[in-house]
């Protein structure tokens, strides 16, 4: 058998066990989020490119799959640019659309077209293939599942906190023991920033500094590298240099003191909400979303005030936070959201929104390595009826009939063949048990059930089949 997979690289065929264990965990996701009264939101799976550009980085850009345009629409290629070696404008130009990279631009896009209908704060879940033309590795693919959650309205740190307690209740519904949860707020970066002269301003609508993003960035490498490489890489250019930058004597020497500060995430809150600009509400924020969560036990998730959390740079403007795979399979977060309040309208603030995606992939295959995923979602017992010619197959076909509505996984085999092929094909589909119903049964008015693990068989009378077979389901 030829198991070599032919089809484009970075995509994946599911089947069988695998996918009774992704649609498990696609409902078990589900019902939680309806349970927090988010409603499914389904949208295409590609959009106008105009839509699409400009919303990411230079980088994620590069990551769209663009559609070409067909017929006239051609005939407008920039052929200057591809002469000159200018690819994404010689792309757009034969692209007038693009499969979705991601969920939230396609939701900021509906909110748009419904704005003049909808009630906020609106919740939404979308569980939908998006697609990025990036290198195919271990873990990462070209196309996958993402699962995601938003709230848009008014800005409100009780979207945080449901958010959170949805992260706690989907975990322990799925048997997870203990997860790590780190939260940040991107202000507290741009403090760190500006005391660098890394950042000029506190205003989070304004694209930061490509220096800023250096030094995000390698926060944001701290599992990999270490606090300790983070600091000696901070500790030259170009983050310092020869002159005084920053404010007053704080400069590098605070930030080290906050990215090594220990303590709860109530003890560093309240030693650093001196350092960051009062004008800047983030430490009350966060300061009532560990109020609220204060009054409810966590089943799974261990809080973590994290001052080197960095994500979504381009778009988060308030509090940031994402939930780090267990210690015993350390491949990177599984899931990662956070307070966005220009992605919608710009300058709008009723149409603020906080949202979390889910690491389907990664959060299935941590669960495979942890056996976590319940025995149902093995096979269940399953039953082939040997195919002993017209007469005797019409005549059982009605018992199979009313095993397969009572939920049991029955198959007739459809040719009158060799009984050694039927039970080689048996065998091979890993059927557990066969019903033998020939020309000796049927003159005893018997039927024959074979434990295909054991060989052992056993006749009973053909009256109690029925019942017989969901003894064994």
């Amino acid at each position: 058998m030829n198991t070599k997979y032919t089809g484009v690289k970075g995509t994946r065929d599911f089947i069988g066990k695998d996918l009774r264990k992704r649609n498990y965990l696609l409902i078990t996701l589900k019902s939680c989020f309806e349970s927090f009264n988010f409603q499914e939101l389904q949208t295409p799976s590609f959009e106008k490119l105009e839509t699409l550009i400009g919303k990411y980085g230079d980088e994620e850009t590069n990551l769209m799959y663009k559609i070409i345009s067909s017929g006239e629409k051609v005939k407008k290629a920039d052929i200057q640019a591809l002469k000159d070696g200018d690819l994404t404008n010689f792309s757009n130009s034969i692209s007038d659309k693009g499969l979705r990279y991601d969920l939230t631009i396609p939701l900021s896009r509906f909110v748009r077209d419904q704005k003049n209908f909808l009630r906020t704060p609106f919740k939404r879940y979308q569980i939908q293939n998006v697609w990025r033309a990036e290198r195919p590795q271990k873990g990462r693919f070209r196309e996958f599942l993402q699962c995601d959650i938003d709230t848009i309205g008014k800005s409100s740190y009780h979207n945080v906190v449901e958010s959170i307690l949805l992260c706690d209740m989907v975990f322990h519904k799925l048997g997870f023991k203990k997860l790590k949860l780190r939260i940040n707020d991107v202000g507290i970066l741009y403090t760190f920033g500006m005391n660098l002269g890394l950042s000029t301003t506190i205003d989070l609508t304004v694209s930061p500094q490509s220096s800023y993003q250096d030094f995000a960035s390698l926060l944001d490498k701290k599992d990999k590298i270490g606090l300790d490489k983070i600091i000696e890489k901070l500790d030259g250019p170009p983050f310092v240099d020869d002159s005084p930058v920053g404010n007053d004597a704080r400069g590098l020497k605070s930030v080290i003191y906050y990215l090594t500060l220990k303590g709860t995430p109530q003890e560093k809150l309240n030693d650093i909400s001196e350092y960051v600009d009062p004008s800047w509400g983030g430490v009350g924020q966060l300061e009532k979303v560990f109020s609220a969560l204060s009054k409810v036990k966590l089943k799974v998730l261990d809080i973590d005030l994290d001052f080197c959390l960095a994500r979504g740079l381009n778009y988060y403007t308030g509090i940031i936070m994402e939930i780090s795979s267990p210690d015993e399979m350390p491949i990177g977060s599984i899931v990662g959201g956070g307070r966005y309040d220009d992605l919608v309208n710009k300058g709008d603030k009723n149409t603020s929104g906080f949202g979390i995606s889910f690491g389907f992939d990664r959060i299935k295959l941590i669960m495979d390595e942890l056996n976590l995923f319940p025995e149902s979602t093995n096979n269940p017992n399953s039953f082939l009826f040997l195919n002993f010619g017209e007469e005797l197959s019409h005549e059982i076909l009605k018992y199979i009939t009313e095993l397969r509505y009572s939920g049991i996984v029955c198959e007739l085999y459809p040719n009158d063949i060799k009984m050694k092929k039927q039970l080689d094909y048996a065998n091979d589909k890993k059927f557990d048990f066969v019903i033998l119903f020939g020309l000796d049964e049927h003159k005893k008015n018997e039927f024959t059930i074979k434990d295909m693990n054991t060989g052992k068989q056993k006749s009973h009378n053909l009256s109690k089949i029925v019942d017989e077979i969901k003894k064994l389901s």
